[in-house]
């Protein structure tokens, strides 16, 4: 029988956290249009850190957009955010409808 030192089972479940999370962040990156910081960058839109993710919404079809790949990650994976620990910070001129 094999032992697994405290380390192990660390990066193990950082692993298994990183697989789960990669459909949603792929998901996220296709459909946010995101942030464009040149003309000739790439769009800025879901930086993931650990468990922390940061996503950037550009106009309001990413805030739609966003909110269905969450809906649908966390009906796939029974997770939920935790609306304790987010936040949201608006830059610019937004028009709500």
């Amino acid at each position: 029988m094999a032992l697994m030192s405290p380390c192990s089972h660390e990066l193990l479940t950082m692993i298994m956290y990183a697989i789960e999370l990669n459909p949603l962040l792929t998901r996220l990156a296709e459909a946010l249009q995101g942030l464009k910081t040149t003309p000739t960058s790439s769009d800025l839109s879901v930086f993931a850190y650990a468990d922390d993710i940061m996503i950037i919404l550009a106009s309001p079809a990413d805030v739609e957009a966003d909110r269905t790949a969450l809906r649908f990650y966390q009906r796939a994976a029974a997770a939920s955010l935790n609306p304790t620990k987010s936040k949201a910070l608006s830059l610019g001129r937004w028009t709500l409808r």
